[in-house]
């Protein structure tokens, strides 16, 4: 039996708020890969991104983040997620590779959060993550 296949999707959130994609499943789901799409309007700071799992009870259970911040410079920045690979260290191309767990799992009725430090109210992301049903 093949695994369903879910997408947790942020549409356009301010870089100072914390947004939240919910697993409303009544399965864990395991996060197979997915982006972030940073867009900065003043260069006040530099920006971390971050992306973490979060149980029901607002128990945080893993949090992936870029190794290196999103300099103030920068106007757009992706931020690749993908299982298994090793954390960049320097943004190439506009684009950085973060590596997360092979087994990442966002627990029924949990979230998947994505955190901008150092992000202003002008500032824009979107996010869009690709999950399967988890197999104990």
């Amino acid at each position: 039996m093949r695994p369903i296949i879910k997408e947790l999707i942020l549409g356009a959130t301010a870089g100072n708020v914390v947004g939240s994609m919910t697993n409303d499943t009544k399965m864990d789901i395991e996060l197979m890969y997915g982006f972030v799409s940073l867009t900065t309007d003043a260069t006040v700071a530099n920006r971390l991104v971050s992306v973490g799992a979060v149980k029901a009870d607002a128990t945080l259970m893993f949090d992936a983040h870029a190794a290196v911040p999103l300099t103030a410079s920068l106007t757009s920045v992706h931020l690749e997620f993908m299982q298994a690979v090793s954390r960049e260290t320097a943004i190439v191309n506009n684009s950085v590779v973060v590596g997360i767990p092979e087994r990442m799992i966002i627990p029924a009725g949990g979230t998947l959060r994505v955190n901008v430090t150092g992000g202003v109210a002008t500032d824009s992301y979107t996010a869009r993550f690709t999950c399967k049903e988890a197999i104990a």
